[in-house]
């Protein structure tokens, strides 16, 4: 344990280095170290439980119809037990299902299935994928925030150890996808704004319009809004955030680093609108072509879901020059938001958006109990084996307990990467209070899980001393700090350890299970 303290101070601060990346820079290393640590516990026994878990009773088999006639089919009673026998083509070809989702995530799904859909791990083969490739994204990007390669691993590894990641990544459900493009896209927004501020400097032009990174943004959030449509509340987030961040960039520039001599750069204000209306030409309509580009089985196709709407009801007034294709979209955008905001059913694993950050009701997938001398039960009692999406108690609640620090750094000292990190929280968690009386379910949170452990990790940074101050009181404050980061690592690995088997299926003791079991309404 010591001997890990120096390295964390060590590589705290990397301001300014301009070193060649060899390949075994902990740059390289560490990204593809937790990466390979994130695959092994997303993919090994990925085919158990080998029934369909939760809701991939519904995306998986949307996801296989879709793929096999371009849009999702209806299937008859009781399907499941013939799909999970592989009886994998009993849908009814000739009549479409009604889905509230987006096609994009079920398209991804269908992929992962074409390798054997008759195998339980296939219809979880992309959803693994998804999850490992968004740790390789939290390191690489996690390490440019903290300007650190050791905290930058350990937040790969920490969402590559956490339980709700795991479980996500390990069934076929769309939320993970949602994590995968957010978590990308808020890369590219960072690479938009170093590029946005570098552009103004060397060109010293009052508009920027070619802003690559931007377009790459909207791209990433229009998958995201095409796999569920809370997508969209992170592409409208990360908008505002380019119009606000540019307006403080452009005036910082103004003020500090441009000569007075250009008088023209420093109506800042007047220029930041212009901006921002650049912006927007570049985000919107990028957002909703790649939304609709999704949708292209169903619009190319005759037999979908309510496809026929529009040949069926003629139009009248403006809506006349509407294809028909596109009026019947609309009219089932109508009915997908009319059925989301009025969804009410009880269920008895939901959970209020406002009991997240506590963790008071994670979703329980599945659960098995086997008793005594069954299926290799040596328990005196019985055997239990559940999937369940309760994360890592120590990273979870650490997370949000950071973010509260992050919110302080911001207004403090006005860090704009505090700032970051706490607006792609936002837009994932707090929109969920507007429907505290929706069903709704903690699993949800995997989608801003990655910024809740990137906080984690920066408010480790902000607990570092600066590695150029060398007096003596620094020097033992950063060991100090390392020592206890360190400990703190140990510890949240020894709880994955802990909750491991019981996010991932493995039957265990009923005693061993009750251990587990302290969080009022964890478990039952």
């Amino acid at each position: 344990m010591p001997s890990s303290a120096p390295v964390i101070a060590r590589h705290a601060s990397v301001r300014g280095q301009r070193r060649p990346t060899q390949w075994y820079d902990l740059r390289i290393t560490g990204p593809i170290g937790v990466t390979l640590l994130a695959a092994l516990l997303r993919f090994t026994n990925l085919g158990w439980p080998n029934v369909l878990v939760f809701d991939e009773t519904y995306y998986v088999k949307d996801a296989w119809s879709l793929g096999a006639r371009g849009n999702e089919a209806k299937w008859p009673e009781t399907p499941n037990p013939a799909f999970e026998s592989g009886d994998v083509n009993s849908f009814l070809n000739g009549t479409g299902s009604f889905v509230v989702h987006p096609p994009l995530g079920k398209w991804l799904i269908w992929l992962g299935m074409r390798a054997d859909p008759t195998q339980p791990w296939s219809w979880r083969l992309s959803t693994a994928i998804a999850g490992t490739l968004t740790v390789l994204l939290l390191a690489i990007i996690a390490t440019y925030v903290c300007r650190s390669a050791v905290l930058g691993t350990l937040a790969g590894g920490f969402l590559a150890i956490d339980g709700l990641a795991i479980v996500m990544s390990r069934t076929g459900l769309l939320d993970v996808f949602i994590g995968l493009f957010v978590t990308a896209a808020f890369g590219t927004l960072l690479l938009d704004r170093r590029w946005y501020r570098q552009r103004l400097v060397a060109t010293r032009a009052a508009l920027v319009w070619w802003r690559p990174w931007l377009l790459a943004t909207a791209v990433l959030l229009g998958c995201a809004t095409s796999v569920k449509w809370s997508g969209l509340y992170f592409a409208a987030t990360f908008g505002l955030y380019t119009v606000i961040d540019g307006l403080l960039v452009r005036r910082r520039i103004a003020q500090r680093d441009l000569p007075r001599s250009e008088p023209r750069l420093h109506r800042w204000p007047l220029y930041s609108l212009a901006q921002s209306a650049i912006n927007a030409l570049i985000m919107l309509p990028t957002v909703i072509a790649v939304y609709l580009l999704s949708w292209t089985g169903w619009l190319v196709t005759a037999d979908g879901w309510g496809r026929q709407w529009g040949a069926e009801h003629p139009a009248t007034g403006w809506q006349a020059w509407l294809p028909d294709a596109l009026r019947s979209l609309i009219e089932y955008h109508r009915l997908a938001y009319n059925f989301h905001t009025s969804l009410a059913v009880p269920h008895a694993w939901a959970s209020n958006p406002l009991t997240w950050p506590l963790m008071l009701r994670p979703t329980l997938f599945w659960r098995e109990i086997t008793e005594p001398g069954v299926d290799g039960c040596t328990s005196a009692t019985s055997c239990i084996g559940t999937v369940s999406s309760v994360a890592n108690p120590l990273l979870w609640w650490g997370g949000h307990l950071a973010l509260l620090l992050l919110l302080y750094v911001l207004i403090r000292h006005r860090d704009w990467r505090a700032g970051a990190v706490l607006m792609a929280f936002a837009a994932g968690y707090l929109p969920w209070l507007f429907y505290l009386g929706r069903t709704v379910f903690f699993f949800y949170a995997v989608a801003w899980q990655p910024f809740v452990i990137l906080a984690l990790v920066y408010a480790f940074r902000q607990l570092l001393p600066d590695d150029r101050d060398l007096s003596v009181h620094a020097v033992i404050a950063r060991r100090r700090s390392s020592l206890g980061i360190a400990a703190f690592t140990v510890l949240a690995v020894a709880v994955s350890a802990f909750f491991y088997p019981l996010w991932v299926g493995q039957s265990v003791p009923y005693g061993f299970w009750v251990l587990h079991s302290w969080i009022p309404g964890l478990w039952t």
